[in-house]
């Protein structure tokens, strides 16, 4: 394996690879770009050719090509040398049985059983017609190793078994379970196959459509969760999709598993597919998304047309407004036929075109649903305030915020600073503590809720003290100070209740230290940003005194931003 890893190193350079993912500047010796691991305005992300690494001065992310594509595609080691392994035109030789980790048994047991279903496929005339009568060609059943599952108990589990693989092994990758009597069988019976790949193309889990939904329901059952699939951290078809949505600049998210071979048949191939995943129940719903985010910032949601469709979509772009990105909505107000997309595509595939092309940013989307709606003026305008501005609050930029209070003032009517009057109040029902956290990150918002819970339990034992660590809040963020001394009584208290339940009263110090370095952390990145972004001004103006200063600026406040993310560390510890 080592001589793999030295192979591609010397075949590809960090330059080559990380451009392929993100747009590189020239820097001097050096390239530079916006962090592709978090939100920035400038760039402090920095590839140095020299020496095959790259480093970000705003979130310290740091490597070479292998953890940048583990990163970036969010894989893990193996699933890099894979990707890389391609890219350098370097065929990867098997390496000693005795070595294979648990993890790598997951992975070949689910390819066992991929080739297995690929098999029983070709057997089974009544599956295979099923999926020809949906349209899918035999290309693309090829194309996505689309399988079946024979309708019998142990059929998968007795091949397996004679592949050498244990009940441990296939257990673990969510192929087989136990009943009342402790004996194993297959999961999938009865069922169309499609396999599931992780963003490198390893089949890490499958979702089985029935082909009866009286005797074998669900119409839908996916793989459990195991250490291989996470169903909220995986999008189904995102290793065909990645090239496609870089290049075009924009991700189509549909539901199901056939919308999205349907798309891809037809020349979407910038399509991914949600696989189920329970958007808007927590904030682990959407990290599928946030890889996604890596290739594109431009989002299109096409879920089926119907209502339970439509408010999926809804919670759906809820949920990834907040990741940074422009969503738009699919928009079959036109159609009379409750059709989702794969039946769309089959009878005319120029109609899925013009539907995507004409898509509706979500807050355009939904305030036209309204006045469809609601023709009466007043009750129009007392659902805007429900129904569309909690998806402005939870927008990343403030000058998208004032563009979209603009767009729903000139529709509806409705003065624009009573709309801004009403966003102040839906926001702080969304997890703001005041008006002033608009400006916050949301995560920063949560940090700095909690340290004002922790600083008013402390309060009620030792004004003194909560004064003391007030003061050092204002040294080290004015800006969260500010947002401090404009909380209502209320927010307080409701900050230090909720601090309570999350920190106890035992450990209150080292609490509000832990808290307080979060806040210096997100204060430090923000200076950096903006040295950063004046870095760039004097560059372009050659003015290399101005720009020795900043470097060294810039190093300096680096540095406290390491300290500080140790110390983080070790007050976790």
């Amino acid at each position: 394996m080592q001589n793999h890893v030295e192979q591609i190193k010397d075949r590809l350079s960090i330059v080559d690879v990380v451009g392929q993912y993100v747009k590189l500047e020239k820097s001097g010796v050096n390239f530079k770009a916006k962090c592709p691991f978090h939100n920035e305005k400038t760039a402090s992300f920095f590839v140095s050719p020299d020496r095959g690494s790259y480093y970000c001065f705003g979130c310290g992310a740091k490597g070479d090509i292998f953890s940048f594509v583990e990163a970036f595609e969010g894989v893990d080691f193996m699933g890099a040398l894979k990707t890389l392994a391609a890219k350098a035109g370097i065929e990867l030789t098997p390496v000693d049985k005795k070595s294979i980790t648990r993890k790598e048994r997951l992975f070949e047991v689910i390819e066992a059983a991929t080739q297995f279903f690929e098999k029983e496929l070709s057997k089974n005339p009544i599956a295979n017609d099923y999926i020809l009568k949906r349209g899918v060609t035999q290309k693309t059943i090829g194309y996505f190793r689309i399988g079946y599952a024979s309708d019998e108990w142990r059929l998968l589990k007795t091949f397996l078994a004679s592949k050498g693989f244990t009940d441990g092994e296939m257990f673990f990758a969510g192929l087989i379970k136990k009943n009342e009597k402790g004996d194993y069988y297959d999961v999938f019976r009865g069922r169309i196959m499609f396999p599931i790949a992780d963003s490198s193309g390893r089949i890490i889990a499958f979702s089985g459509r029935t082909l009866d939904e009286e005797k074998n329901p669900p119409k839908y059952l996916n793989t459990p969760e195991t250490e291989l699939f996470k169903k909220a951290d995986t999008l189904f078809g995102l290793d065909k999709a990645k090239s496609s949505i870089r290049k075009s600049d924009h991700a189509i998210l549909v539901e199901g598993q056939m919308d999205l071979v349907m798309s891809h048949q037809a020349g979407f191939t910038n399509t991914v597919a949600s696989s189920g995943t329970a958007f808007g129940e927590g904030n682990a719903s959407v990290s599928g998304l946030a890889l996604v985010t890596r290739l594109t910032k431009n989002l299109k949601i096409a879920f089926d047309s119907d209502d339970a469709g439509i408010k999926a979509a809804l919670r759906a772009a809820r949920a990834v407004l907040a990741l940074g990105m422009d969503v738009k909505i699919v928009d079959y107000s036109g159609h009379t036929k409750k059709e989702d997309p794969a039946d769309i595509i089959l009878r005319d595939n120029e109609e899925w075109k013009r539907l995507l092309v004409s898509a509706k940013h979500v807050v355009l989307f939904v305030t036209d649903m309204l006045i469809r709606v609601h023709t009466d003026r007043r009750t129009l305008v007392k659902y805007i305030p429900t129904e569309v501005l909690p998806f402005v609050a939870s927008m990343e930029k403030t000058t998208d915020k004032a563009h979209f209070i603009k767009e729903i003032s000139e529709k509806t009517g409705i003065r624009e600073d009573a709309l801004w009057e009403d966003l102040k109040t839906v926001a702080k029902q969304v997890g703001n503590i005041s008006a002033a956290s608009l400006i916050s990150k949301p995560e920063q918002g949560n940090i700095l809720r909690r340290l004002i819970g922790v600083i008013e339990i402390i309060k009620k034992e030792n004004t003194e003290t909560a004064e003391k660590h007030l003061a050092e809040l204002k040294t080290i963020d004015p800006a969260s100070y500010e947002i401090y001394e404009v909380a209502s009584a209320e927010d307080r208290s409701q900050a230090s209740f909720e601090s309570e339940i999350i920190y106890g009263t035992a450990h209150l110090e080292k609490s509000y230290k832990e808290l307080l370095f979060l806040i210096e952390e997100e204060s430090l990145s923000r200076e950096l940003e903006k040295v950063l972004f004046e870095l760039h001004i004097a560059e372009k103006s050659k003015d290399s005194a101005q720009t020795q200063l900043l470097l060294k600026k810039c190093g300096e406040i680096s540095k406290r931003l390491n300290q500080v993310k140790q110390s983080i560390r070790g007050q976790s510890t």
